[in-house]
């Protein structure tokens, strides 16, 4: 048996695995885990500086709480705004809610909220998106000059949520993203960590992009326009086939590095509160934008799997380059070296990125976690392929 040593005297080919498990590790850094560098909150508004009127288009579900979302609501303090929720219901149900709520009314003394309305749309409707519908409807109604959408859902933060989306409406800023976190304590402990790790790296994806200029989507739970763009685009007319869209697909079509801003500061990101109903709208959520990934440019998502392609690279070049050189530890040392640093930069990267949106747990195994995203990534496909077709409008039954 050969004993073993530390020698150089080694064939170039393991020095070239152990080249290839360097460059793979570099690359697996800079395109997976920079752009979460991006991920830096900004300052909170300060005061309540003039601008536009805003209409506040809220999405109402039966199980959450409108009367304490209208009040959170009513309590901000930006100077003009109203708010307009839309319903699912019948008229005989939408008129015993408008009673409830009280269809048009003041919003105190020096309150900058001048209305608060109630709209609806009927179900059962098929053939179309019932999301898209309510917004339209909501768009139509609605009296000022930029949109903001949410959901009812959503836990508002502050007083100051929608003076930090409205202060980015200057003159040739015509979008705002904003931002909205789940609680993924409603997630199943198993599922948690992969959960957890998937959306803090599409969410550095999409905001990163926006930060650098090329805005490619945002957040329907938390995302502003002006009125007047989405009327010039003809509402949702690009993806009017598709259920969903209108928050990717449509911005997609309209943002630019130069007309579109990113809030992201402490008072403007919005929780959505769904309790135990939280891991199905992820997956639906995650399945839908999966699906309208193909509507949208191709270089963000073209890194995210050169990413995770060099994760593997890095992996396998460098157990590949240990055991095909022994007797001789000196590449496996190398070897252990170039994945303890790359896995220790990785880690650290996405801690910072993870606190920004509120829970960092489980940093130390993001290496682990982006080898196994993309064969996450291929079960969900498999499991949910039967299903796409409910993803079109034309075939939802």
């Amino acid at each position: 048996m050969d004993m073993i040593d530390f020698s150089l005297d080694t064939p170039e080919w393991i020095w070239l695995l152990l080249a290839v498990a360097a460059l793979a590790a570099l690359t697996a850094v800079l395109a997976g885990f920079v752009p979460l560098r991006r991920m830096r909150r900004n300052e909170p508004a300060e005061g309540d500086a003039p601008g536009p009127k805003a209409s506040v288009i809220a999405l109402a579900h039966n199980s959450c709480d409108i009367e304490a979302f209208i009040e959170a609501v009513k309590a901000q303090d930006y100077h003009d705004f109203e708010l307009i929720i839309v319903h699912e219901s019948t008229s005989a149900a939408n008129e015993e809610l408008s009673e409830r709520l009280v269809w048009q009314h003041g919003c105190g003394d020096g309150g900058g909220c001048s209305a608060v309305r109630l709209c609806f749309y009927p179900p059962g409707a098929l053939a179309l998106s019932h999301k898209k519908l309510a917004l339209t409807i909501g768009i139509k109604a609605a009296a000022g000059d930029v949109i903001v959408t949410t959901s009812t859902s959503c836990r508002i933060p502050s007083s100051s949520w929608l003076s930090s989306i409205m202060r980015h409406f200057t003159p040739g800023t015509d979008i705002v993203l904003g931002f909205s976190c789940p609680d993924f304590d409603f997630m199943p402990k198993v599922a948690r960590p992969l959960r957890r790790f998937g959306f803090v790296m599409r969410s550095a994806q999409w905001l990163g992009a926006a930060a650098s200029g090329e805005p490619y989507r945002g957040d329907g739970l938390n995302l502003a326009y002006r009125r007047g763009l989405f009327f010039d685009a003809k509402g949702f007319g690009s993806s009017i086939d598709l259920v969903h869209g209108e928050d990717d697909i449509f911005i997609s079509s309209l943002a630019d590095g130069g007309n579109t801003a990113v809030e992201f500061s402490d008072s403007s990101v919005l929780v959505p509160e769904v309790g135990d109903e939280l891991p199905r709208l992820f997956a639906d959520a995650r399945e839908h934008y999966r699906f309208t990934s193909s509507w949208l440019p191709r270089k963000p998502y073209i890194i995210a799997g050169l990413a995770s392609m060099s994760q593997w690279v890095m992996a396998a070049a460098a157990v590949a380059a240990s055991v095909l050189a022994l007797p001789n530890l000196l590449p496996a040392a190398l070897s252990v070296f170039v994945l303890l640093a790359a896995c220790l930069v990785q880690s650290f990267m996405y801690r910072c990125a993870a606190r920004e949106v509120g829970d960092s747990r489980g940093w130390l195994a993001a290496p682990l976690m982006l080898l196994a995203r993309p064969v996450d990534n291929a079960l969900f496909d498999m499991r949910n392929r039967r299903h796409r077709y409910t993803n079109y409008t034309y075939r939802r039954q």
